[in-house]
């Protein structure tokens, strides 16, 4: 990591700190001890622990979110964890509060160039959203001039949609799903075999389906039930929201009912997520598809779970939420597949294009984990 050599110094000649812990953030961070938890990231970057660097990075931003050196430190992170789309938005941070930092100027046309990207362009982007141009909710249609902060207790600026509540995940899901991207964009055209490859993918809009939705978010609810050839059916397991009471695990419908599956950031909190994804398998007709999104930690090659973590503490801290039950790795599509499906997993955000991306606040990284049901499968329990 390019940290600068002078605060290398100052950290070699105040010593080392200890560091409290991703779980012991404190109200307020002192200069003191923000030097010694940047001093511990370095060192934890530099022994290869590129997580837990990241996470003592995160903390102190959260409590010095103008400070430029910190933002070009945390793009060198996650571009040495894989993510240049992230990095890249950290160092357009820093070169929006410093604009002479050479060292970001070439960390950032690095980045780009991993993610097939034009630096000026992304330098563009930013400037007209800095300028005040308005973020665009596809959901609701509504225009704002920043979404609000949203999250566990570590809440992330400029995520939910004021108007309709949605999340990154729910406004990156529609888009997929309804092939509609940003009037004037432009996006539709630059990126055609994204759109001919979703066409042939998804079906909504294009004739009648029978739709069952998982804890159903009223940003994508409320579009799904005025769509008229959509037959939709609302489940959960204790929502208010949904028309039926039904655990995940043990669908309450026979066998292939349905056309299509909506499940979003769902299996992550369920026990025995095999059998809710053969569940699913089970009530898709031959040909029909589902949608099952979860948060996956790509820098993780196989999925974390242990039915000992009981404690929301334990949970928060190694799975990322107090109520996950496991945090997926880079084997959540294998699991899908011993399900039965036939997985794509598709990366989205890069076929839609950086400023439909931007305009519409979707994150720097969502894969869709696009699940079609081919045919019968031995050994898969039938519901009479």
């Amino acid at each position: 990591m390019a940290f600068a050599r002078a605060r290398a110094n100052r950290f070699a000649r105040a010593g080392r700190r200890v560091c409290p812990g991703p779980d012991a953030v404190p109200e307020t961070v002192t200069v003191t001890d923000a030097e010694a938890l940047h001093a511990e990231a370095r060192s934890r970057f530099e022994a290869g622990d590129l997580a837990a660097a990241r996470a003592e990075l995160e903390r102190l931003l959260r409590e010095r979110p103008d400070d430029a050196e910190l933002l070009n430190d945390l793009g060198t992170v996650c571009f040495a964890m894989g993510r240049a789309r992230e990095s890249c938005a950290y160092y357009v941070r820093a070169l929006a509060l410093d604009g002479s930092r050479q060292e970001t100027r070439e960390n950032l046309a690095a980045a780009c160039r991993a993610e097939g990207l034009s630096w000026r362009e992304v330098l563009r982007a930013a400037q007209r959203n800095a300028e005040g141009e308005l973020l665009v909710c596809p959901c609701c249609g509504g225009s704002f001039r920043r979404f609000l902060p949203a999250g566990g207790r570590r809440k992330v600026p400029n995520r939910k949609c004021p108007g309709c509540g949605s999340l990154e995940r729910h406004r990156a899901i529609w888009l997929y799903m309804t092939n509609r991207t940003c009037p004037g964009c432009g996006s539709l055209e630059r990126h055609r075999a994204i759109w001919l490859y979703m066409t042939n993918r998804t079906n909504l809009g294009r004739g009648p389906i029978r739709m069952l939705h998982f804890a159903p978010r009223p940003c994508l609810q409320k579009l799904l039930e005025a769509m008229p050839e959509v037959d939709y059916v609302t489940a959960d397991l204790d929502s208010p929201r949904a028309a039926l009471r039904m655990d995940l695990t043990d669908i309450l419908f026979r066998d292939e009912v349905f056309d299509a599956v909506l499940c979003v950031h769902v299996l992550e909190h369920v026990q025995d997520d095999r059998r809710a994804m053969r569940e699913v398998w089970r009530v898709l007709k031959p040909g029909g598809w589902a949608v099952l999104h979860s948060p996956v930690d790509r820098t993780r090659e196989a999925t974390l779970e242990d039915p000992g973590i009981v404690s929301p503490e334990d949970r928060e801290r190694l799975y990322g939420q107090w109520d996950h039950v496991r945090a997926y790795g880079r084997d959540y599509a294998r699991r899908l597949a011993e399900a039965g499906f036939e997985v794509t997993c598709d990366d989205y955000l890069r076929g839609l294009g950086l400023e439909a991306a931007r305009r519409h606040r979707l994150g720097s990284e969502l894969d869709i984990y696009f699940c079609v049901k081919q045919g019968a499968k031995a050994g898969h329990a039938g519901r009479l």
